[in-house]
C-alpha cells in the first residue's frame, strides 16, 4: 500500500513539472513571438517613413499574412493615423490589386484581414476601383460572417453603390443572415452618395430578406432625404412588407416626420385588430414626432388601451407634445383608473406634472 502511494504522488509530482515546462516553454514563445513580431512592425515603419510606394520585394513579403498583419500596424501609424492613405494607395494601386488576387487563395480568416486593411483605407477621388470590386465579391466563396462583414465594409469604402448592391445581393442569394445592425451601421461608412444608395437598395424591397431591409431602413434613419422618405412611404402603404420591416418603418417615420405618414400611424394606433398591437405600440411612439390635435386625441384615446405598453408609450408622446393637461382634463370623467395611472407614472417619472 506505501508503494502505491508514493507511485501515486511520484506520477503527481512528475505531471506538475511537465505543467510548469510547459508553461514557462509557452511564455518564452509568447515573448519571442511578441519581440519578432515588434521586429518587424519596426522595419515596416522604417520602410514607409523612407518611402511610400512599395516594390515587388515587399509583394512578396506581404504575401504572408504575419507580414501582413506586421505591416497593417506600420501602416495605420505611419500612414492611416497621418490621412495619407489616399497617397499610399495612389502609390501602390498595382501592388494592392496583386495582392488581393493572392489573398483569394487564402483562408477566409487571412481574406477578412485583408478586407479589413482595404476598408481602413481612402481612396484617390476617380480611383478605378472596379477591379477591386469584383475581386472582393470573389471573396465571398467559401466565406465566413467575418469574411463578409469585413469585404462590406472594404465595398463600402470603394463607394461603389453596384458593388454594394451586388455584395448584399450575394446575402440573399445564399441565405447568410447578417445582423441588421451590422449592415446598417456599416452602410454608415459607404464614402458614396448614401441617398443614392438607400433608394438603390430599397429597389429590393420585395426580393430581398428582412433583414437587408431592415439593415437599409436602420442606415436611412441617419438619411433624412425626402426622396427617401417617399419611397419608404410608398413601401410602406404597399402592405407587401413583412411585419418586421413594417415596423422598422414605423420607428424610422418616428424620427423623420412625413405629414402623409398622419393619418397612417393614427389608425395604426386606433386599430382594433389584435395582430396590429405591435404596430399600435409603435405608432403611439412615432406620433411624438407629429403635432396637432389629430395626433393629441388618438394617443389619449390609446390611454384606455388594454396594452400597458401602448398606455405607456401614448402617455410619453403626450408628455413630449405638451398635451400631458389636455389629457388629465379629457380622462378627468372617465373611470378608467388605468388611464390616470399611466398619465400619472409618466409624469412623475418625467417631470411633465399635471
Amino acid at each position: 500500500m506505501k508503494i502505491l502511494v508514493e507511485g501515486v504522488i511520484s506520477f503527481y509530482m512528475f505531471i506538475c513539472v511537465v505543467l510548469m515546462v510547459f508553461n514557462v516553454a509557452y511564455i518564452a514563445r509568447q515573448i519571442l513571438a511578441e519581440k519578432r513580431t515588434k521586429k518587424r512592425i519596426e522595419q515596416w515603419e522604417k520602410v514607409l517613413e523612407v518611402s511610400l510606394k512599395l516594390d515587388a520585394r515587399h509583394l512578396n513579403m506581404l504575401k504572408n499574412i504575419n507580414e501582413l498583419t506586421s505591416f497593417y500596424n506600420a501602416l495605420n501609424s505611419k500612414v492611416i493615423e497621418n490621412n495619407k492613405s489616399d497617397v499610399f494607395y495612389k502609390e501602390n494601386a498595382r501592388l494592392i490589386q496583386e495582392l488581393s488576387l493572392e489573398y483569394q487563395k487564402h483562408s477566409p480568416m487571412e481574406k477578412a484581414f485583408f478586407a479589413y486593411l482595404l476598408a481602413s483605407l481612402d481612396y484617390p477621388e476617380g480611383s478605378d476601383l472596379n477591379m477591386l470590386n469584383k475581386i472582393m465579391l470573389s471573396y465571398f466563396d467559401d466565406s465566413t460572417v467575418y469574411c463578409r462583414e469585413n469585404v462590406l465594409h472594404a465595398l463600402y469604402a470603394f463607394g461603389n453603390p453596384q458593388a454594394v448592391e451586388h455584395g448584399l445581393e450575394l446575402l440573399n442569394e445564399n441565405d447568410w443572415y447578417h445582423n441588421p445592425k451590422l449592415i446598417g451601421d456599416g452602410l454608415m461608412k459607404y464614402k458614396g452618395d448614401k441617398v443614392e444608395l438607400v433608394l438603390r437598395l430599397w429597389m429590393h424591397r420585395d426580393e430581398w430578406r428582412d433583414h437587408l431591409l431592415q439593415g437599409v431602413v436602420q442606415f436611412a434613419s441617419f438619411v433624412d432625404d425626402d426622396r427617401i422618405k417617399a419611397a419608404f412611404y410608398d413601401g410602406f402603404v404597399s402592405k407587401g412588407l413583412s411585419s418586421e420591416v413594417r415596423f422598422a418603418l414605423i420607428r424610422y417615420f418616428g424620427h423623420h416626420p412625413m405629414e402623409k405618414m398622419k393619418p397612417v400611424l393614427i389608425d395604426l394606433l386606433l386599430s382594433e385588430d389584435a395582430q396590429d398591437e405591435h404596430y399600435a405600440i409603435a405608432a403611439a411612439s412615432a406620433l411624438a414626432a407629429y403635432p396637432g390635435e389629430e395626433s393629441v386625441n388618438a394617443l389619449i384615446v390609446g390611454l384606455y388601451s388594454r396594452s400597458w405598453y401602448i398606455r405607456r408609450n401614448a402617455a410619453v408622446s403626450l408628455f413630449r407634445l405638451h398635451s400631458l393637461d389636455k389629457a388629465y382634463q379629457s380622462i378627468s370623467d372617465h373611470p378608467d383608473r388605468y388611464a390616470h395611472e399611466m398619465l400619472d407614472y409618466v409624469s412623475a417619472s418625467l417631470g411633465g406634472g399635471k
